[in-house]
């Protein structure tokens, strides 16, 4: 009897610990509440198309001290020189000229160029590059066996 005594009276500290702790834990997190958590960055896809490297806009990162994992503190400005984006102009239909059947099974735009996987029709697998300023395909990329 006297060691179940002993076990409740343990019990009743562990709660008691516990709960200290959990207060002092939302306590020493007040100031943070409301914002948003910061989230682990996941594993980027490789781009299917990548442009030239001096086609690409450069950004210099925030030179702001204390800025927390996932905050910019502060923003991401150009590079000194750098001209912002052109603006897309609208064109009219475009087609892909690929054959019935084919559909596209991913995409990823990066500045104006668009890059679409496509599939089917017959075909395997490619991808088309589009200038989405000209409205124009720029080329096609057909994976086929070494001779």
């Amino acid at each position: 009897m006297q060691a179940i005594k002993s076990l409740v009276v343990f019990m009743g500290i562990l709660i008691v610990a516990g709960i200290g702790l959990l207060g002092y834990g939302l306590y020493s997190k007040r100031a943070h509440l409301g914002e948003p958590a910061a989230t682990p960055q996941a594993a980027q896809p490789i781009p299917a198309f990548a442009a030239p490297p001096q086609a690409l806009p450069q950004a210099v990162p925030p030179a702001q001290p204390g800025a927390r994992p996932g905050q910019i503190a502060g923003g991401w400005e150009r590079a000194p020189g750098m001209a912002p984006p052109a603006p897309l102009r609208p064109f009219d239909t475009l087609s892909l000229g690929e054959p019935a059947g084919s559909t596209v099974r991913t995409y990823q735009v990066s500045g104006s160029v668009l890059v679409l996987e496509v599939v089917g029709g017959g075909k395997p697998a490619r991808f088309i590059a589009v200038d989405l300023n000209a409205g124009a395909i720029i080329g096609r990329l057909v994976p086929t066996d070494a001779p």
